[in-house]
């Protein structure tokens, strides 16, 4: 039975930055959810598309566990149900899509869902907005509503149509009534000519508008540059090498905030050295909504080292339902290379198509949410995504040093229900330092509902040297790798101080591999040096491989130095070529990874602090093996 709640009202943490944290007691859970769009108990007024970010990290619950953002099940809806079936993955997504379209369970998870203590959505139409948390100890459940209000776009001249030919005409053709309209632009130093304080700047469709030198925003917000009427969306077509089609924020400057950018295609139309969009200086509050970035260099980069005087480090950061592919250029060349304060990546497809670097490359975040993208593409001996943080030996930003931890850790990361797909001898996930020179801490991650598929010769799924970890209702399909090997806990004492005790927790994942012979199959490997290891519930199948070493220690089946470090196992699968029963292995997804009738994983599995499975369906008791239950 839930008490009676007592609520109040206090200002946001700057960890936390501006925000409203609503926080009141109930037994034994204590909880406190913010959200970024309220400030000191006053909505700001945020027009649509409104991407808003929450926080519920501070909730703790002490009778009942030590580590609430890793044992607590956190639960949100957004009141912002859209009908809209999900389109294919890889391709343009379009307004009105209510499910996503990319990730470990395509078009089957609602947009008005989320999970995870850091959560985000983008509010798309104008209106109040009741958001509701559900917070889940295993025994007891706390509900509580959090406002959002949208504030629509003026009916008037604020708002400017765009053509490249005729001029267009206010009220027809998807050009809002009462907007400016202006013909014959035929370039998007013309189009943002109009990019100023409180503008709509929306492009005519099917347009294409060129541009031979860097484009920047300098203006604050709000504003917003985006599409009008139905069809292709509006081409940004470069015609110069090195460019960068769209900056925000003056060098030097103080931070602007508070933009959208909006169902546009940006194509690097085979030159070098084109960027799609990357700040110049500090902005906070950008929105990147339903975009695409082909053959560009970098596609969404938030990169602290353009920033100087009296800018602060990027904060509330987008990217939503975009699509990259052929990315090209070498070093650091991503679809995402991010160094932000709340980071939301949801529902994207990145693609580099061998090309660039990472994938994704989140170098630095506070508080962020990756869930729901497809991430595949990266070149040989590179990641679909790695996380790592600034050295503690640096600065964030144009912060002062952050030589004194947690300041330059990255950390209170979810990242839930992706698809990644590695490239050929390389990791598909890294998290932790690039090298033994810098000492990257990534803390406090959830890592679940994701399905990971194997390169060619890929070593491991997913590496990580971080502390405090949980990873936890996770596919992983080895099949086409030699190595096929799953995960890793690694603790370099290079760049990983003895004094952090790790604590990685696995729980419930699957494993699988078709490959005849299985090679030097591993579920999860344990280094050596890492110190309390929990491996609980891991289901495998491998019906060419003989061993019985699910978990092994420095690659070894004897366990005696990690358990020493403090390694516990539970009720992980004996024999790896005894068939669990699952609905199919051809293919083998996430869905066909559910256990039927007569698999020797229903009920053999033990209580850990894990309270769904992959489709998010109440764990039974006793507990089932595996990601996905009975």
């Amino acid at each position: 039975m839930i008490r009676t709640l007592v609520l109040w009202l206090l200002t946001a943490s700057a960890a936390c930055g501006a925000g409203f944290p609503i926080k009141f007691t109930s037994s034994p859970i204590n909880v406190s959810v913010a959200q970024s769009r309220i400030a000191d108990g006053v909505h700001d007024v945020c027009r649509p598309p409104c991407a808003v970010f929450f926080d519920a990290s501070a909730t703790t619950a002490p009778s009942v566990t030590s580590l609430p953002f890793h044992e607590i099940q956190y639960s949100w809806t957004f009141g912002d149900a859209v009908a809209g079936a999900a389109g294919s993955c890889g391709t343009a997504v379009t307004a009105g899509q209510g499910y996503w379209s990319c990730g470990g369970n395509a078009g089957a998870n609602s947009k008005n869902a989320a999970t995870g203590p850091v959560a985000g959505h983008v509010f798309e139409s104008a209106g109040s907005y009741t958001v509701t948390a559900t917070i889940y100890d295993g025994t007891h459940t706390v509900t509580q509503s959090i406002p959002v209000v949208v504030t629509a776009w003026p009916a008037d001249t604020t708002t400017v149509c765009v053509a490249n030919g005729s001029a267009p005409v206010a009220g027809s053709d998807g050009c809002p009534t009462g907007a400016a309209v202006h013909g014959s632009v035929t370039t998007w130093a013309g189009a943002l000519a109009y990019a100023v304080q409180n503008a709509r700047v929306l492009l005519k469709h099917d347009d294409t508008f060129t541009v031979g030198t860097t484009q920047t925003i300098t203006a604050a917000g709000p504003g917003m540059v985006g599409m009008y009427g139905s069809g292709a969306k509006p081409v940004i077509q470069a015609t110069a090498d090195s460019i960068k089609m769209l900056q925000f924020g003056t060098a030097g400057a103080a931070n602007i905030a508070d933009w959208r950018v909006v169902d546009l295609d940006f194509e690097g139309n085979t030159h070098t050295g084109v960027d799609a969009v990357e700040p110049i200086g500090g902005i906070n509050q950008l929105t990147e909504l339903r975009l695409v970035a082909n053959a560009v260099y970098r596609a969404f980069s938030f990169n602290d080292s353009n920033l100087s005087g009296p800018a602060t480090i990027f904060d509330q950061i987008a990217t939503v339902d975009s699509v990259t592919s052929n990315m090209n250029g070498g070093s650091a060349g991503s679809s995402a290379l991010v160094q932000v304060q709340r980071y939301m990546l949801m529902g994207n497809s990145f693609d580099q198509a061998g090309g660039g670097e990472h994938t994704v490359r989140l170098q630095y975040g506070n508080y962020a949410t990756l869930n729901n993208n497809t991430l595949q593409g990266a070149p040989a001996n590179k990641h679909a995504l790695t996380i790592r943080a600034r050295s503690t030996t640096e600065s964030v930003g144009n912060n002062a040093a952050c030589v004194a931890s947690p300041n330059c850790q990255t950390q209170y990361i979810e990242v839930s229900d992706n698809k990644f797909i590695a490239a050929s001898a390389s990791y598909a996930v890294f998290y932790g330092p690039q090298d033994s020179t810098n000492a990257e801490r990534v803390v406090n991650v959830i890592t679940e509902r994701n399905w990971f598929t194997a390169g060619t010769s890929q070593q491991y799924a997913l590496v990580d040297q971080g502390q405090y970890q949980t990873i936890r209702n996770n596919v992983f399909d080895t099949s086409t790798s030699q190595a096929n090997n799953a995960m890793l806990a690694n603790s370099n004492a290079a760049y990983n101080p003895a004094a952090w005790g790790n604590h990685y927790y696995f729980y419930n994942n699957t494993i699988y591999s078709s490959a005849n012979p299985c090679g030097n199959c591993r579920g999860v490997d344990i280094d050596v040096n890492t110190q309390n290891v929990l491996v609980a519930n891991t289901l495998v199948y491998w019906p060419h491989f003989t061993a019985t070493a699910v978990v092994t220690c420095g690659q070894s089946s004897t366990l005696t130095t990690c358990t020493a470090n403090g390694l516990t196992t539970a009720t992980n699968t004996g024999t790896t070529t005894t068939d669990p029963k699952f609905t199919s292995v051809s293919p083998f997804t996430p869905a066909n990874a559910k256990i039927t009738a007569g698999s020797y994983a229903i009920g053999g599995g033990t209580s850990e602090p894990v309270w769904s499975d992959l489709l998010l369906t109440s764990e039974p008791s006793p507990r089932d093996m595996g990601a996905v239950s009975h």
